[in-house]
């Protein structure tokens, strides 16, 4: 069965509009920094299996390990 990906599901997961809004756009920077090529149906499956800013936190730490 195809999963569809859709605001409300994403919604239910943060406090309000605006989280989800700025984590998703904080996500979306991270990846365009590093020169991924994601689709917005990928980064929103990003969004939904992992939202928590300690995701992105954690992403960032391991780029800055990587580059020392």
């Amino acid at each position: 069965m195809k999963q569809y990906l859709t605001n409300e599901s994403l919604r239910k997961q943060f406090r309000n509009n605006f989280t989800l809004t700025n984590y998703a756009i904080a996500l979306g920077r991270y990846h365009i920094r590093r020169g991924d090529q994601l689709s917005l149906q990928e980064l929103v499956k990003e969004v939904r299996d992992n939202p928590t800013e300690q995701h992105l936190e954690n992403l960032e730490k391991v780029d800055r390990e990587g580059r020392d």
